[in-house]
């Protein structure tokens, strides 16, 4: 079962902030361990990672837009 909560366009940058953050966060984690960790090498994970990482980049391209510009933040379908 699924609930719906409401969302202000306030805690918008918080969430994505927070997830872009943990991203950020995780990637420097693969970069330390794949120099002080012998045999540490994760592919599929490593490309998961940064596919999400690439999809937050782009939500948050079109937030910042939508800011800049005074506008509704309308993602594209």
């Amino acid at each position: 079962m699924f609930v719906t909560l409401p969302v202000s366009d306030e805690d918008v940058p918080t969430v994505d902030g927070s997830a872009r953050a943990y991203r950020a966060l995780y990637i420097l984690n693969w970069i330390y361990r794949y120099f002080t960790e012998e045999g540490f090498v994760h592919w599929i994970t490593w490309i998961a990672g940064i596919i999400q990482t690439l999809l937050y980049a782009d939500f948050f391209y079109y937030y910042f837009q939508s800011w800049k510009n005074n506008v509704k933040l309308q993602l594209p379908a």
